[in-house]
Protein backbone atom coordinates (compact mmCIF):
# COMPACT_ATOMS: atom_id res chain seq x y z
CA UNK A 1 0.00 0.00 0.00
CA UNK A 2 1.39 3.38 -0.93
CA UNK A 3 0.93 6.42 1.25
CA UNK A 4 0.15 9.74 -0.27
CA UNK A 5 2.86 12.19 0.74
CA UNK A 6 1.74 15.45 2.26
CA UNK A 7 2.96 18.63 0.65
CA UNK A 8 5.97 20.11 2.42
CA UNK A 9 3.95 23.22 3.26
CA UNK A 10 1.76 21.14 5.65
CA UNK A 11 4.67 19.64 7.61
CA UNK A 12 5.95 22.97 8.91
CA UNK A 13 2.66 24.08 10.58
CA UNK A 14 2.17 20.57 12.01
CA UNK A 15 5.65 20.57 13.56
CA UNK A 16 5.17 24.09 14.93
CA UNK A 17 1.82 23.09 16.46
CA UNK A 18 3.31 19.96 18.05
CA UNK A 19 6.27 21.86 19.52
CA UNK A 20 3.98 24.64 20.80
CA UNK A 21 1.74 22.09 22.50
CA UNK A 22 4.75 20.41 24.13
CA UNK A 23 6.03 23.76 25.43
CA UNK A 24 2.58 24.62 26.80
CA UNK A 25 2.30 21.28 28.63
CA UNK A 26 5.77 21.70 30.14
CA UNK A 27 4.93 25.22 31.26
CA UNK A 28 1.70 24.09 32.96
CA UNK A 29 3.51 21.23 34.70
CA UNK A 30 6.27 23.55 35.94
CA UNK A 31 3.68 25.99 37.33
CA UNK A 32 1.97 23.16 39.19
CA UNK A 33 5.30 22.06 40.65
CA UNK A 34 6.00 25.65 41.71
CA UNK A 35 2.66 25.85 43.53
CA UNK A 36 3.36 22.59 45.38
CA UNK A 37 6.89 23.70 46.27
CA UNK A 38 5.62 27.00 47.69
CA UNK A 39 3.01 25.19 49.79
CA UNK A 40 5.67 22.82 51.17
CA UNK A 41 7.89 25.76 52.08
CA UNK A 42 5.01 27.60 53.76
CA UNK A 43 4.18 24.41 55.66
CA UNK A 44 7.70 24.33 57.04
CA UNK A 45 7.41 27.97 58.06
CA UNK A 46 4.05 27.38 59.76
CA UNK A 47 5.47 24.40 61.65
CA UNK A 48 7.83 26.63 63.62
CA UNK A 49 5.23 29.29 64.44
CA UNK A 50 2.41 29.65 66.93
CA UNK A 51 0.15 29.42 63.88
CA UNK A 52 0.65 25.64 63.87
CA UNK A 53 -0.58 25.46 67.47
CA UNK A 54 -3.50 27.77 66.64
CA UNK A 55 -4.56 25.48 63.80
CA UNK A 56 -4.37 22.51 66.17
CA UNK A 57 -6.37 24.30 68.91
CA UNK A 58 -9.07 25.14 66.40
CA UNK A 59 -9.17 21.59 65.03
CA UNK A 60 -7.94 22.59 61.58
CA UNK A 61 -5.82 19.99 59.84
CA UNK A 62 -2.59 21.73 58.81
CA UNK A 63 -2.24 19.73 55.59
CA UNK A 64 -5.79 20.56 54.56
CA UNK A 65 -5.22 24.21 55.42
CA UNK A 66 -2.07 24.28 53.27
CA UNK A 67 -3.77 22.48 50.40
CA UNK A 68 -7.00 24.46 50.28
CA UNK A 69 -5.94 28.01 51.17
CA UNK A 70 -4.84 30.43 48.46
CA UNK A 71 -1.09 31.07 48.50
CA UNK A 72 -1.41 34.82 49.21
CA UNK A 73 -3.63 34.01 52.21
CA UNK A 74 -1.07 31.51 53.52
CA UNK A 75 1.78 33.99 53.15
CA UNK A 76 -0.27 36.66 54.91
CA UNK A 77 -1.06 34.29 57.81
CA UNK A 78 2.64 33.47 58.25
CA UNK A 79 3.57 37.17 58.18
CA UNK A 80 0.77 37.98 60.66
CA UNK A 81 2.00 35.33 63.07
CA UNK A 82 5.64 36.35 62.80
CA UNK A 83 4.85 40.00 63.49
CA UNK A 84 2.17 39.39 66.11
CA UNK A 85 2.12 41.53 69.25
CA UNK A 86 -0.10 39.04 71.13
CA UNK A 87 2.31 36.13 71.51
CA UNK A 88 1.88 36.09 75.30
CA UNK A 89 -1.90 35.68 74.90
CA UNK A 90 -1.30 32.90 72.39
CA UNK A 91 1.00 31.11 74.83
CA UNK A 92 -1.56 31.57 77.60
CA UNK A 93 -4.25 30.06 75.38
CA UNK A 94 -1.94 27.09 74.84
CA UNK A 95 -1.73 26.62 78.60
CA UNK A 96 -5.41 27.24 79.39
CA UNK A 97 -7.08 25.92 76.25
CA UNK A 98 -10.01 27.69 74.64
CA UNK A 99 -11.31 28.82 78.06
CA UNK A 100 -8.99 31.83 77.90
CA UNK A 101 -10.72 33.24 74.80
CA UNK A 102 -12.85 30.73 72.87
CA UNK A 103 -12.96 33.01 69.80
CA UNK A 104 -9.22 33.75 69.80
CA UNK A 105 -10.08 37.41 69.18
CA UNK A 106 -6.50 38.48 69.97
CA UNK A 107 -5.15 36.50 67.00
CA UNK A 108 -4.58 38.54 63.82
CA UNK A 109 -5.34 35.38 61.82
CA UNK A 110 -8.68 34.71 63.53
CA UNK A 111 -10.84 36.21 60.73
CA UNK A 112 -8.95 34.24 58.08
CA UNK A 113 -9.17 31.00 60.05
CA UNK A 114 -12.88 31.60 60.69
CA UNK A 115 -13.40 32.02 56.95
CA UNK A 116 -11.40 28.86 56.25
CA UNK A 117 -13.56 26.89 58.69
CA UNK A 118 -16.72 28.19 57.00
CA UNK A 119 -15.37 27.18 53.57
CA UNK A 120 -14.33 23.75 54.85
CA UNK A 121 -17.76 23.13 56.40
CA UNK A 122 -19.55 23.43 53.06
Amino acid sequence: MHSIPLPLQLYVPMVIAAVSLAIFVLLVLSLLDLDVAQRVLLGRRIHGLRLARMLHRRGIDQREYLRLSPLPELRHAVDNCRGCNHQAQCDEADALGSAADPHYSYCPNAPTLDAFERRADR
